[in-house]
């Protein structure tokens, strides 16, 4: 976002955009910790037609903010 900022010539708008992001993403991840404990496992699946796909935290579909930003755990097989 900060890269865009700087292409737009609106760094402070990117700047705080991150930040609110940031401030957001901890709120939520504290409310999620009383409601999801670490035993608890996450996956992000996805049928098409015949075929199963599973995704980690480094190939979209939400993965990196689930796993990485939010703290949540996916199973060992992901």
């Amino acid at each position: 976002m900060n890269e865009i900022g700087k292409i737009l010539n609106k760094e402070q708008q990117a700047v705080k955009w991150v930040a609110d992001f940031n401030q957001k993403l901890e709120a939520k991840k504290a409310e999620l910790a009383d409601l999801i404990t670490a035993h608890k496992k996450v996956a992000i699946i996805e049928i098409a037609g015949k075929e199963l796909y599973l995704y980690g935290s480094s190939y979209g579909r939400g993965g990196e903010i689930l796993y990485n930003g939010l703290g949540l755990h996916a199973p060992d097989l992901v």
